[in-house]
């Protein structure tokens, strides 16, 4: 199927004809065009500060994005860390432990923040604040010298900081869900200060309660308890063989699952990149000029040597 276009009927052309009185346009720059001045320093710190901000955010959210990304890999590691957390947690921490999860929690964070700022302020005082003074004696010495600490100090900050907040986030996860633990906990049973005070009302010795809450608090880890069962087994011979089943099936479970994961990912990246080279493929087009001022356009298909 061919496609005719006459270039004169075009309404541009008209419009063109008609603006023009049929002559060349030319393009004359006015008279009173805005010349660039020169700037200050201090205008061009600022500049080189706000864009250095700018790449240093950017920077912060591709580190970060990048560690959202989905893949079938990705998600077969979420499956086995939920796996590993849920078999070495223990489900029955004591209302001291879980507080004192709540707090290391917290306090992990002054740490990536003293981190952060002591490589800013590093940069700042020893690099920053020499680099503007090179620069107001020499503007290029000054302004290469930047260039080269900006690019430095754009690659420390962006991980510096990065960290800083994978680390608040996952502090506040942390503390978050030690906060729920023990606040859902008291519907099936009540607190260990509330259960001390019932116990010390029946007139119980110090021993017996703080035995019955040791008890009460004894810890329920899935994976202590599975040790545990294989290990109380008598026969060597059985137990060899529990042992090692149960290993090799973790361990191959993992790597089968990493195995297809890797697979599916491979697989939609090829049809992904099949897509996107059929649609950037090279058509040949053949053009046809008429005297009569039309043109016909139509694919052109090379004859093919066998």
């Amino acid at each position: 199927m061919t496609l005719t276009l006459v270039i004169e009927k075009f309404a541009s052309r008209a419009i063109r004809k008609i603006s023009t009185n049929k002559k060349i346009r030319k393009f004359i720059p006015k008279a009173g065009a805005i010349q660039k001045k020169n700037k200050g320093l201090f205008s061009q710190l600022w500049n080189g500060f706000a864009k250095f901000s700018v790449s240093l955010l950017s920077g912060v959210w591709k580190a970060l994005s990048s560690g959202f990304s989905w893949s079938f890999t990705a998600l077969m590691g979420v499956i086995h860390a939920s796996k590993e957390f849920i078999l070495n947690f223990n489900w029955n921490p004591s209302d001291a432990q879980l507080d004192l999860n709540i707090k290391n929690a917290f306090d992990s964070i002054p740490g990536a923040i003293g981190q952060f700022l002591g490589k800013a302020a590093g940069y700042l005082t020893c690099g920053a604040l020499p680099g503007a003074v090179i620069f107001a004696f020499n503007q290029p010495m000054g302004a290469y010298v930047l260039e080269e600490l900006g690019m430095e100090a754009l690659e420390e900050l962006t991980g510096s900081l990065a960290n800083l907040i994978r680390v608040t986030a996952t502090s506040f996860r942390q503390a978050v869900f030690a906060y729920t633990h023990k606040q859902l906990r008291t519907l099936w049973r009540e607190s260990d200060s509330n259960f001390r005070k019932r116990l010390q009302a029946t007139g119980l010795k110090k021993q017996f309660i703080d035995k019955a809450i040791a008890e009460r608090n004894k810890p329920f880890i899935i994976r202590s308890i599975l040790d545990k069962k294989v290990e109380s087994i008598k026969s060597k011979p059985l137990k060899s063989f529990v042992e090692n089943f149960l290993e090799e099936f973790d361990e191959t479970c993992i790597e089968a699952g990493y195995v297809i994961a890797g697979g599916l990912d491979t697989y939609i990246a090829q049809k992904n990149l099949e897509k996107v080279t059929e649609r950037n493929s090279t058509k040949n087009i053949e053009v046809e000029v008429q005297e009569n001022g039309s043109v016909t356009l139509k694919e052109f298909k090379p004859a093919t040597t066998t």
